[in-house]
């Protein structure tokens, strides 16, 4: 009675087992490309890990919908990005990435192809200049204008100007307070230095113009950083939050919200700090954007969400 059993339970275990091993084999041997069914990676901090499709919503185009308004991404594309690059500036143009980083006596401007994440040229910021000597210089935002590139310290109060081929230097400038972002928007260099104040400076001599104060709701909103001018209105990261905001440059109001909730879960950089760094291609109406010490420059359209954010 007990090797009946035996055998019956036997062959109950081949009959489950044997299509298992083909499953199995089955799924070993899929393309490379095809659709990925598992679950989705959950990160340490119990948050999903965001992926090419993070929001199926519907893509709309900077800025083709009524205010005020909250967003999200679909990723377009991913590109390398130097994992040392405290970046805090980002700047896109002729296919090409002009980026300023940051930390004291290692801040840069150099010049990234951005399909390969190849740093073409770099140039760290100059110790002396036309008789001047300059020390503990920390970069910051970044923003070109014809074939110049302007890059504003953080609390040295200085700005250099770069030619855009070579990144020789041509000259420089002195400010005010603490420079955090800048962008331009065809007529003047906008800058910001954290608090919820933007000031507007001439090119021609960095001179201040006027200044436009920022509020969400009525209520004053510090802390704006990288900043870039897009399609009429200003994108600002917030520092250490993981949205962008769009300012209306008439009003300072905030009309809008990006919500880039997860790219930083998927650095591999176990260093990678805070959401910085935000560029747009025209041609495409996509944005750049990264973050200090990440190792992923990405592409991203811009989506309704299905639900509240």
């Amino acid at each position: 009675m007990k090797i009946y059993t035996f055998i019956i339970y036997y062959n109950t275990l081949i009959w489950i087992a044997i299509p298992l091993m083909l499953l199995n084999c089955h799924n070993n041997n899929l393309p490379d490309n095809y659709p990925n069914t598992s679950e989705p990676e959950i990160s340490e901090e119990g948050e999903e890990s965001e992926g090419d499709n993070t929001s199926e919503g519907e893509i709309v185009t900077p800025w083709d919908i009524e205010p005020p308004f909250t967003l999200t991404y679909k990723i377009v594309a991913k590109y390398p990005h130097d994992p040392n690059a405290f970046t805090q500036g980002l700047v896109f143009k002729d296919e090409l990435l002009y980026e300023s980083t940051g930390l004291w006596e290692k801040s840069s401007v150099r010049i990234v192809d951005l399909a390969t994440g190849e740093i073409l040229l770099k140039r760290n910021l100059p110790e002396e200049y036309a008789d001047v000597t300059f020390s503990n210089l920390f970069g910051e935002g970044l923003a070109i204008l014809d074939s110049e590139a302007y890059q504003l310290t953080w609390k040295n109060g200085i700005c250099f100007v770069y030619d855009t081929t070579d990144l020789s230097l041509k000259r420089y400038y002195k400010y005010d307070g603490e420079g955090w972002g800048l962008a331009y928007d065809g007529h003047f260099l906008i800058r910001s230095d954290g608090s919820n104040t933007l000031y507007y400076h001439y090119p021609q001599n960095f001179s201040i113009s006027h200044t436009l104060r920022v509020s969400e709701n009525g209520v004053n909103l510090r802390n704006l950083n990288e900043l870039e001018f897009i399609e009429g209105y200003i994108c600002a990261n917030v520092w250490q939050s993981n949205y962008l905001v769009v300012i209306d440059p008439i009003t300072g109001n905030v009309i809008g919200k990006i919500i880039l909730e997860g790219l930083k879960n998927q650095q591999n950089n176990h260093q990678a700090d805070v959401l910085n760094g935000i560029a747009y291609i025209p041609e495409r109406k996509t944005l750049l954007v990264t973050g200090k010490l990440w190792d992923t420059v990405f592409e991203i359209a811009l989506v309704k969400p299905t639900h509240n954010l």
